[in-house]
């Protein structure tokens, strides 16, 4: 989904949250992003994130979508740029997120010794 959107399909701010949404199941394809994604895309995408498993596409039905049935001719002329581009600022996002976090924890341990 990611690929197809620039976003992965379960986002939160707290991992609590996100959990939630990923044993819910709870995603949307926003149409900002997704408009362009056919329907038999976004039907592979809904069946792969099933949350019961035996309602879940097999790996051998998820190659049989028409999505991923589509010639090489076909596939070339799709532009995923606005795609790429929206991957890259969450990439972006994500790990200054994560430099952050890393720069907290940090000045925790720093304040910790200082106290004993």
């Amino acid at each position: 989904m990611t690929l197809s959107s620039g976003y992965p399909p379960f986002l939160e701010s707290s991992q609590s949250k996100l959990f939630q949404k990923i044993k819910a199941g709870s995603f949307e394809f926003h149409a900002e992003y997704w408009d362009p994604i056919s329907k038999d895309a976004k039907d592979l995408i809904e069946s792969l994130l099933t949350v019961n498993p035996d309602k879940r596409l097999t790996a051998d039905e998820a190659l049989k979508n028409p999505w991923l049935q589509h010639d090489a001719d076909y596939l070339a002329n799709k532009d995923l740029a606005k795609n790429l581009a929206e991957f890259k600022k969450f990439n972006a996002k994500r790990k200054f997120r994560s430099a952050i976090y890393a720069n907290m924890a940090v000045h925790k341990l720093q304040s910790l010794a200082l106290t004993k």
